[in-house]
């Protein structure tokens, strides 16, 4: 798949530079870990991806220190309530502001909750039996700016439409002040499928991007080519400290395992200490309180530069998102 151009890219993150942290505490933590956790056998769950309190916790800004809490199966009377919920919520969130507590309550008045959960089903059953890209551009969030990304993606990828049975699991939360609800969907076929959906002005859109894991290239294409030119992915990024090569110097270097999948193989990929990018990753992960086995989800922007030993270490150019899921589209 070709390389997207630079204004259909994900966009950068808007934050001031991080100030200078204790290195050593990153990597004396790496150093603990054990790399077996590697082969573990289960994809970690979407909650976790996404890496969220419930939504009545009203979480800040970026990701929350504590893991999501599950909810039990869904009845129809629990998931209309949770539906009626986050519709008020909606009315919070919406634009990344608080709103009066008055216009709470006048949207939770104005929702027939058998509506929004039959809406809800129409929406899930609509996206997962979506069978071209015209199906799919109304049924997304950030149409206009995934939209190119999802032509690119199915020219190569063909579509695989399932049929919907029921919603399983559900969990309201909030997201960089915004409400969304993760849900766990049973297919016809008995499969299950994890999905992100957000209420935009009344209307359930599907986050395409976290569903299929969207990147510039497939990861078994990324190890063969080894693109020079920086690609953009949905990784797992783990601090790590094999330090060979060009970059055996850790007085130089940043050593980090990218991980697609527990069973595709990593890569190796380092950054200069004392850049910026290399300042925020250490402060993202001082502020981590926990380790998942496959590392931290986050968009990063990578090449391989062309090595005598042929190696697939890689260069990290930019931390383009803290999480998988892109709140915000940059102004």
């Amino acid at each position: 798949m070709p390389d997207s151009p630079p204004d259909r890219l994900i966009p950068k993150l808007s934050k001031p530079p991080l100030k200078p942290v204790d290195e050593s505490r990153v990597e004396s933590a790496s150093l603990g870990r054990e790399s077996a956790k590697l082969q573990a056998s289960q994809a970690p769950e979407v909650v976790e991806l996404l890496d969220v309190q419930p939504l009545v916790e009203q979480v800040e800004d970026g990701w929350s220190e504590e893991r999501a809490r599950r909810v039990a199966p869904v009845g129809w009377l629990f998931l209309i309530g949770v539906l009626v919920f986050l519709a008020g919520a909606w009315g919070i969130f919406s634009q990344g502001r608080i709103e009066p507590a008055a216009e709470e309550n006048s949207m939770s008045a104005r929702v027939d909750p058998i509506v929004l959960a039959a809406s809800l089903d129409e929406t899930v059953a609509a996206y997962l039996s979506a069978d071209s890209v015209e199906d799919l551009i109304g049924l997304v969030r950030h149409s206009e700016r995934v939209s190119p990304l999802i032509a690119d993606y199915y020219a190569e990828q063909s579509f695989q439409p399932a049929d919907f049975d029921r919603i399983l699991q559900q969990e309201a939360v909030a997201i960089g002040g915004r409400g969304f609800l993760k849900l766990t969907v049973l297919l016809e076929s008995g499969e299950k499928r994890d999905l992100v959906v957000e209420n935009v002005k009344g209307k359930f859109l599907v986050d395409w991007e976290t569903d299929v894991r969207y990147g510039t290239m497939a990861w078994d294409q990324l190890l063969d080519e080894r693109p020079f030119e920086p690609v953009e992915m949905r990784v797992f990024i783990e601090p790590d400290h094999f330090y060979t090569h060009e970059f055996r110097d850790k007085s130089l270097w940043m050593c980090y395992r990218l991980s697609y999948s527990a069973v595709d193989e990593p890569v190796f990929a380092y950054v200069k200490r004392g850049s910026a990018v290399a300042n925020d990753l250490r402060a993202f992960f001082i502020n981590r309180k926990r380790g998942r086995p496959l590392g931290e989800p986050l968009v990063m922007k990578f090449h391989f530069p062309h090595l005598r030993d042929g190696s697939r270490a890689a260069v990290i150019d930019e931390l383009v998102n803290v999480r998988w899921l892109i709140v915000e589209i940059a102004r």
